[in-house]
Formats: C-alpha cells, sequence, structure tokens
C-alpha cells in the first residue's frame, strides 16, 4: 500500500512479528533536502520515544486496519537511543540511530553516489617578452629593437 508521508502520523506501528508496538507520532526530515529519514514512535506502554530509519518500514493493512511494520524486534525498539518528543535529532544520535539498527547512514548513501569532478586543466604558457609569438613571428618589441641596432 502507497501511502504519503502525512498519512502515516498517527498510524499503529507493529513489529516484525506484527505486534503492535506503538504509534508513529511524527516524522523526521533531513533540513537541506526535506527528504523524510525517521518515524517518530512512540511506545507509551513501553515508555519510549524513538526514531527509526525508513528503510525497511512498510504500510500494510489487515483486518485490524491500516498499521506501519517496522522490521526490528519489540527489544531491539526498545534498547534503540531515545529521543524525547518534539525535539531535533542531533548528528551524533542519529550515528548512534544509524549503529543501532545496523543501518548505513543516509550521508554516506549520498557521498557513495557522489562522483569527482574532472580535473582542472593545466594553464598554457603565454609567451613572454623576447620569446617567439604563437605564429612564429618575434614579438614587435624584439623587431623594433632590432631595427633601430
Amino acid at each position: 500500500m502507497r501511502l504519503q508521508p502525512r498519512d502515516l502520523r498517527g498510524m499503529f506501528v507493529r513489529d516484525r512479528a506484527a505486534a503492535p508496538v506503538g504509534t508513529v507520532e511524527d516524522l523526521s526530515a533531513d533540513r537541506p533536502t526535506g527528504e523524510i529519514r525517521y518515524l517518530g514512535i512512540s511506545a507509551e506502554a513501553l515508555g519510549v520515544h524513538v526514531l527509526v530509519p525508513l528503510e525497511g518500514v512498510a504500510a500494510e493493512g489487515d483486518e485490524l486496519g491500516e498499521a506501519v511494520r517496522v522490521p526490528y524486534t519489540r527489544a531491539h525498539l526498545m534498547e534503540a537511543p531515545p529521543l524525547a518528543p518534539g525535539t531535533e535529532p542531533t548528528v551524533t544520535l542519529e550515528g548512534e540511530i544509524h549503529s543501532h539498527f545496523e543501518r548505513t547512514p543516509y550521508w554516506d548513501v549520498v557521498r557513495a553516489r557522489q562522483t569527482t569532478p574532472a580535473p582542472t586543466p593545466a594553464p598554457t604558457a603565454t609567451p613572454t617578452c623576447g620569446s617567439r609569438a604563437p605564429t612564429g613571428r618575434r614579438s614587435s618589441v624584439r623587431t623594433r629593437a632590432a631595427r633601430r641596432a
């Protein structure tokens, strides 16, 4: 099922065994690009609020309704680095999240896709006074000096 990010807020979250673990409280986006990077999951019954990377997250529906399924166990979610609701993740916290969930950080993925720019060509030599001009003639300063002699 294909949902828009705004549709995910408030949806129930299930772990990989389809057991309920909480609800999607918020979405966390990368500020420069606006791309959504994490689901903010609130598991009040478990007393935690965690961010989960979007990789492997899927929306599904069944007789109980629509839910978001994460590819982690309840225990793995409970051990994740916590985030206070309404606060922004720091770069350090994002690194801990990716390490905990054994995911490659998105900034490393982006960096791996980048190509090295072509090298800047070396400047060409310009003729100096007294050297041969590109046409094979001597420069005009030298020619005048030769006429006077």
